[in-house]
């Protein structure tokens, strides 16, 4: 969906439970991990990298 704004947002995808035609991940894959959606705004690019940087530091405890 498209918000057409000036709001980003960001959804967590469950890439199996949304998949009914193949497997996945590919065979060939170890760990496919999990995948994000972004859906930027109009924010200051500077701001939207802190805020994607901060969000990745506490996830992933860097």
């Amino acid at each position: 969906f498209s918000w057409g704004g000036a709001h980003s947002l960001a959804l967590p995808y469950n890439i199996p439970s949304m998949r009914t035609a193949t497997a996945w991940p590919p065979a060939d894959w170890e760990n496919a991990g999990g995948f994000v959606r972004l859906y930027i705004g109009l924010e200051d690019p500077r701001d939207l990298i802190a805020d994607l940087k901060q969000a990745m530091e506490t996830h992933l405890g860097a």
